[in-house]
């Protein structure tokens, strides 16, 4: 009799953290990016970011510009077609100098397209220091 519920109760646990998802953060890196930079400017488009639904693009303004790296993701969902949930808990962006050293790291919130939703979401960093060379942009989360 111990050793069924002992099974049992194993099993409710373990159908517990199945069905109670894990918070966004823990569930690892989504999208990696890493980016030259160069004076003139970048843009980097990833058409099928997350689930394949949305889309995001990351531009770095350049020298003129004031050396800003912009993000927008975005995805439009027609009515009655399906779409997981796209969660991003938050981004990591690192900058590193020409010996690879990192010298620039800035963590952002991150967001939510719900399942079936629209979305929108933009962000702009503050002006990166003229040393960066090449960026890494991580967005933490998960699709389901």
């Amino acid at each position: 009799m111990r050793r069924i519920i002992s099974i049992l109760l194993s099993a409710l646990i373990l159908g517990a953290a199945v069905f109670f998802p894990q918070p966004a953060d823990a569930k690892g890196i989504l999208e990696t990016y890493s980016l030259k930079l160069n004076k003139e400017g970048v843009e980097f488009t990833d058409e099928m970011f997350g689930s394949e639904t949305a889309k995001c693009i990351i531009r770095y303004s350049g020298k003129k510009e004031g050396r800003i790296l912009s993000f927008r993701v975005s995805r439009e969902v027609a009515p009655n077609d399906a779409a997981l949930l796209l969660s991003v808990a938050r981004l990591k962006i690192a900058g590193y100098n020409s010996a690879g050293e990192r010298i620039f790291f800035q963590g952002v919130q991150g967001f939510t397209f719900e399942s079936g939703q629209s979305g929108e979401w933009l962000y702009e960093t503050e002006s990166l220091p003229k040393q960066v060379k090449r960026v890494t942009i991580s967005f933490l989360g998960f699709n389901r």
